[in-house]
């Protein structure tokens, strides 16, 4: 049996199966998309694929990928009006990636190729019911109330960064000393403390009041999530703030908390910072995160908006006790205006200390990223 085409086959299977309850089937209709509810129906989503040049100082290959950050995906988006003050909306959305994930392939074997495997799993199913003065109650597997709390940032590149220094965290360490994989991986050792996403879940949102908006969720493992999310703009300074905190992190049972920001200037000067921490793990820890960043966007073709980054982020005892993962990121983003898509290229350098004083080579890495929006 050919694996690779019976994934395809699935695919495929599946695309059509999520496309038969607005596909009309009669010969008055051949050839056309309708919609057969009453609500307002959006179909969307993206591609993205990646080349990943991954050197960790015993290995270097060059990988195809999909985006560890945001993958190919597809949606649906409902929307209906069932009173003047309230709106109904419904989100249902695909993941549809292919050698997605950093977890599909390590450089611990020295020669792994990237895997040609297709998913299709559901990342979003959710109901919500919105009042123009009240807020919005959302009801099913979506976003927790503090997810991309950690990520706050104006400077245009979130679609390649925005998962931090935890991006293609399969990745090990070489050790030099014993010339061995450390079994020390990036996603062990660095984690920017966000807050949950896609998991069952009551969600409330309050309505913005100055710019502020509060919101709180309710795991079905009883993980409660609270978050605070503030915008405004004072002259030409455009700001962005927000804070979480979660009592049980998705049924771990530890405390976990963050919070970050940024701040862009009209004329394209952008900075941005974040802190994070977790307790209560009964290991003695406490670890915790920080990150700064610095970047610039400016019109320098008719494509579109180039945007310049900077980004160095720093773990303290993730892992374990006494190790310091840290990371810099130093990105090019070119927005495609005119068909809505993006291309990016980041550079990061990835770099692990403990107490012990172990040799760990530095890993380095270089994306290249394109992202077509539809």
């Amino acid at each position: 049996m050919d694996i690779k085409n019976t994934l395809r086959t699935s695919v495929a299977a599946g695309a059509l199966l999520a496309l038969a309850p607005v596909a009309i089937s009669s010969s008055a209709d051949a050839g056309s998309l309708k919609q057969q509810g009453k609500m307002d129906l959006v179909m969307g989503g993206q591609i993205a694929r990646s080349l990943l040049y991954v050197d960790d100082g015993e290995t270097s290959q060059l990988f195809h990928i999909d985006n560890p950050t945001t993958g190919t995906r597809v949606r649906y988006i409902a929307k209906g009006q069932l009173t003047e003050s309230i709106t109904v909306g419904g989100l249902l959305e695909h993941d549809v990636g292919q050698s997605n994930q950093s977890a599909r392939f390590t450089t611990t074997t020295g020669d792994e190729e990237s895997p040609d495997t297709a998913t299709f799993g559901i990342r979003h199913a959710d109901i919500s019911f919105s009042h123009k003065s009240l807020g919005k109650l959302s009801i099913g597997q979506g976003n927790g109330a503090a997810n991309g709390v950690s990520e706050v940032s104006l400077g245009g590149w979130g679609f390649i960064n925005a998962g931090g220094p935890a991006q293609n965290s399969a990745f090990d360490f070489f050790n030099n000393g014993t010339q061995a994989y450390s079994g020390q991986t990036i996603g062990a050792n660095m984690s920017q403390f966000d807050g949950n996403s896609r998991n069952d879940r009551v969600r409330y949102d309050t309505p913005s009041f100055g710019g502020l908006v509060v919101s709180a969720s309710l795991q079905d493992n009883g993980s409660i999530e609270t978050a605070a999310r503030y915008g405004a703009k004072f002259g030409g300074v455009q700001v962005k703030i927000a804070a979480h905190y979660n009592n049980n992190n998705g049924g771990t049972g530890f405390q976990q908390w963050s919070t970050s920001g940024a701040a862009k200037h009209s004329s394209g000067l952008n900075v941005e910072a974040g802190y994070g921490g977790r307790s209560g793990d009964g290991l003695g820890r406490k670890p915790k995160w920080w990150k700064a960043g610095v970047g610039y966007t400016a019109k320098l073709s008719s494509l579109g908006a180039t945007s310049f980054g900077f980004v160095y982020h720093d773990n303290e005892d993730v892992g374990t006790a006494g190790n310091d993962a840290n990371s810099i990121s130093i990105i090019a983003v070119q927005k495609l205006a005119s068909i809505g898509a993006d291309m990016g290229i980041q550079y990061q350098r990835l770099t692990l200390d403990d107490t012990a004083n172990t040799d760990y080579d530095d890993i380095n890495q270089v994306m290249f990223t394109t992202k077509l929006n539809f």
